[in-house]
């Protein structure tokens, strides 16, 4: 599932804090946009976004 977020860092941290695991860090892509992908206590493999502003 993709997810857009204000503030990627914040619900990374969030995430990994109720039982997330991490699969890919926090990555600036080359035209700005922040993402990071997380798995989640059920499974569901999340796209954690922050776009570009």
């Amino acid at each position: 599932m993709n997810l857009y977020v204000e503030d990627v860092e914040r619900t990374y941290q969030k995430a990994l804090k109720h039982g997330a695991k991490s699969m890919t860090e926090i990555t600036t892509l080359w035209f700005g946009e922040k993402v990071c992908r997380i798995l989640d206590p059920f499974s569901n493999v999340w796209w954690i976004h922050q776009l570009y502003n």
